[in-house]
């Protein structure tokens, strides 16, 4: 009877040390998957703080095309005006020739 009950407790114990080692391993899996939720949280944060500065620069070199456009747009402009006084000044000029042809006549 000793010896059955000797028997019962290393079968007791074996039981433990199987539970312990497996137990051992969840921990360890468990540990892992926390560790790989938390890479994949830290991955999709360095993404998408990628992709904010992605959207930053391309909002500056918006502007400044932006901008680019304005000036030329502005640049444009003044040169119409200048151009329409070039006009005016070589018509006036040649209404004075004309005059002063007609005048030596």
């Amino acid at each position: 009877q000793v010896i059955h009950l000797q028997h019962g407790i290393a079968d007791r114990d074996v039981k433990i040390a199987k539970l312990e080692v497996e137990n051992r391993s969840l921990n360890h899996m468990l540990e892992s998957s926390e560790q790989m939720t938390h890479l994949r949280e830290k991955v999709e944060i360095v993404e998408m703080e990628k992709t904010i500065a992605d959207m930053r620069t391309d909002v500056e070199r918006l502007q400044k095309e932006k901008e680019a456009l304005e000036i030329r747009g502005v640049a444009a402009l003044h040169e119409a005006e200048l151009q329409d006084k070039i006009e005016r000044v070589e018509l006036e000029k040649k209404i004075q020739e004309l005059q002063v042809f007609i005048l030596q006549l």
